[in-house]
């Protein structure tokens, strides 16, 4: 993917905080990118117990938002609702 840019980095810092809005749970506190641009880190408080835990990802192996989104939620232990079948 190449070098990042400071529009990769702003973008990065987006996707991250929004992996987490709406969630009750969990705050965004900050993100960004390590000084060669490869790995991706975002920092999360779970509110209930205030643990803060980082979040990390190669970058060239999540290339998508949807890949990087469902990572950062695996690693947090965000696992979807299932949803009821309709009868």
């Amino acid at each position: 993917m190449g070098k990042p840019s400071t529009v990769d980095d702003e973008r990065w810092r987006d996707e991250a905080e929004g992996a987490v809005l709406g969630d009750d749970e969990w705050r965004w506190v900050t993100a960004g990118l390590t000084l060669d641009g490869e790995v991706l880190m975002a920092l999360y408080e779970h509110r209930p117990t205030t643990t803060r835990t980082t979040v990390t990802l190669v970058r060239d192996k999540f290339r998508s938002v949807h890949a990087r989104t469902k990572e950062i939620h695996r690693q947090l232990g965000l696992w979807p609702t299932p949803v009821e079948p309709r009868q």
